[in-house]
């Protein structure tokens, strides 16, 4: 396994179910031992659109619509 540090740049892809993206461009953000997350600075719009799609089968509200708004930030 490759290490990864805070700051490195990377390529990174994203086997989804039935598809792939790629991020042409990420940014390591943390690493701790074997584990890294990432930012994706560079990722086309259409693949955007589809990760935004798979992600909100993971969340909490049904409609996928969030809870917060700007007024309830303190």
């Amino acid at each position: 396994a490759v290490s990864m540090h805070k700051g490195d740049y990377v390529r990174i892809r994203i086997d989804l179910i039935g598809e792939t993206l790629t991020g042409d461009l990420a940014v390591v953000r943390w690493s701790m031992n074997e584990e890294f997350g990432v930012e994706l600075i560079r990722l086309a719009s259409d693949q955007q659109a589809s990760l935004r799609e798979f992600l909100t089968l993971f969340s909490p509200t049904t409609l996928g619509v969030s809870t917060t708004s700007a007024d309830n930030v303190q």
